[in-house]
Order: structure tokens, then C-alpha cells, then sequence
């Protein structure tokens, strides 16, 4: 007898954020909700999108910490960042050659967050 094959779900990204106060109001800012917050760790969500903050203490660490996240409707979410100006001053939405169209957010505490829509490049 063979056993079901699992399947995995979702992967949920875990960012270095040097506030964990500062992170939480950052991701809600472009319309990510708490699901549970303490001072070293907190979960959020968008959609169906889930993120994890964790506080960090070096600094570099922090400033270094990257994700990307798929979506559709790029050009609305583009607006609401731009409007919301966490848009990084070097990543507006822009073509790219693997296909897709692309941004970068950028948080206050360094973390760079792109949002990819494949198929629209």
C-alpha cells in the first residue's frame, strides 16, 4: 500500500525587522493585518499572503532582509504603495525579461519587499 503523497502549501516568509512596533505599522500601512503580535515576533496577513516579523538585534541583518511576493492586479497595488510612499525610490513597476512585472517596497527599517506579477511582462 502506498501513502498519500503530501503537498505543500504555502511558504511564509520570516523578515528580520529591528522594531517589531515599527514593522507591524509598516506591512499595515499597505494593508497587512495582525494575526498576533509580542515584542520579539509578529504574524501578519493579506489576502492570502502571511508574513512573519522577528525582532533583530544586528542591524545589517535587518537592513538586508528580502521577499518576494506574487500577486495579480499590479498596477492597483502599485498605487496603493505609491499613495502609502513606501514605493523604493529604485524600484518602481517596470517590465523585466523573465516576463513579469515588477516593484520593490521598501521599509522603513531596510527590508525590501518586490511584488512580481508573472505572465505581464
Amino acid at each position: 500500500m502506498s501513502a498519500a503523497r503530501a503537498r505543500l502549501l504555502a511558504a511564509i516568509p520570516l523578515l528580520a525587522v529591528a522594531s517589531i512596533e515599527r514593522g507591524v505599522a509598516f506591512y499595515g500601512r499597505i494593508g497587512f493585518r495582525p494575526l498576533f503580535v509580542s515584542d520579539e515576533y509578529a504574524a501578519l496577513m493579506r489576502d492570502d499572503v502571511h508574513l512573519h516579523l522577528w525582532r533583530c538585534g544586528d542591524r545589517v541583518v535587518a537592513d538586508n532582509t528580502a521577499c518576494r511576493i506574487r500577486v495579480e492586479g499590479i498596477d492597483a497595488l502599485y498605487e496603493e504603495c505609491r499613495a502609502a510612499g513606501v514605493v523604493h525610490p529604485n524600484g518602481p513597476l517596470h517590465a523585466t525579461d523573465r516576463n513579469t512585472r515588477e516593484f520593490t517596497a521598501l521599509d522603513p527599517q531596510g527590508g525590501a519587499i518586490t511584488f512580481v506579477e508573472p505572465g505581464a511582462g
